[in-house]
């Protein structure tokens, strides 16, 4: 176990710590210690983990809610905008229009090089 430890700290697991706590006013990772792992232990403790620090300031985005709505109800209304496009006007008939299907050559039915 101590292993991982010593090869996270190796691979500047401490580095990142370090930008954490100087970044959140945060310590640790999984629970609140009694003591910064860079600080001075005159400012005292710390009151909560990096982790839920950094959660924290990445779900506090209220434009980007704002945007997600927007565009949500934008995209719904072009939705229910589209129906019409698969219907048939009213009084509309299947074959109105007097065009033959592509497979039909002049009353006869298969394939159009005949």
């Amino acid at each position: 176990m101590m292993t991982y430890v010593d090869l996270f700290f190796d691979k500047g697991g401490y580095d990142m710590l370090f930008a954490l706590e100087e970044r959140y006013s945060c310590a640790s990772i999984c629970t609140v210690p009694l003591f910064y792992l860079a600080r001075d232990v005159a400012e005292g403790p710390p009151e909560e983990d990096c982790f839920t620090a950094a959660v924290k300031d990445i779900t506090n985005n209220e434009t980007a809610a704002i945007i997600f709505i927007v565009a949500a109800v934008i995209l719904f209304a072009a939705m229910l905008g589209g129906f019409p496009l698969c219907c048939k006007q009213e009084g509309e008939k299947e074959e109105e229009t007097g065009r033959r299907k592509n497979y039909e050559v002049e009353g006869k039915t298969g394939n159009a090089m005949n």
